[in-house]
């Protein structure tokens, strides 16, 4: 490249900055290779969101017909429920008994929608439903939306953590 004796002063300046900007454009390289190696492909991403979706539906399965061995599995052991109305945690245990309760049945249900992101090895899945239950006796329903992180260990996801935000519909 050759250069007029009148833009000496601009390439000097355009040195300067390059020699200034220089680390933060190998912050930014590291930054978006690092990014790139970190994620996966768009094919590999939706499999992971549809294990998720899989798993979701498991899991509301096991919670209509009270399958206790496959909630043992679902859940983890650290696993807190955020689903009462009493806005008190539930642990493991407490969550499979309340699903237990002779006094509480799952008549129907009906998955609207399952909203997935996924990092690694952590899921936040956004469940929007409608169901019909059975308490004490009386019939109730519910539109809702269960806010649940999974984790995959070993190969399979558990859910962690649960919150439900309940829907109603505008008059």
């Amino acid at each position: 490249m050759q250069l007029s004796a009148g833009t000496g002063g601009n390439v000097n300046r355009f040195m300067k900055s390059a020699r200034a900007m220089g680390p933060l454009l190998v912050c930014l390289l590291l930054v978006q290779a690092t990014g790139a190696a970190g994620r996966k492909p768009q094919a590999q991403m939706t499999d992971t969101k549809q294990e998720v979706i899989k798993f979701e539906k498991e899991w509301w399965e096991a919670f209509k017909m009270r399958d206790k061995a496959a909630l043992e599995r679902i859940l983890a052991d650290e696993f807190l429920g955020f689903d009462t109305d009493t806005g008190n945690p539930e642990t493991k245990s407490q969550w499979i008994d309340g699903a237990m309760d002779k006094n509480f049945r799952v008549d129907s249900y009906s998955i609207e929608r399952i909203d997935v992101i996924v990092v690694a090895d952590t899921a936040v899945a956004a469940v929007h439903y409608s169901a019909h239950y059975t308490v004490n006796g009386k019939a109730s329903s519910d539109r809702a939306i269960d806010l649940d992180t999974l984790v995959r260990r070993n190969g399979r996801w558990q859910a962690v953590a649960t919150g439900e935000v309940h829907v109603t519909t505008p008059k």
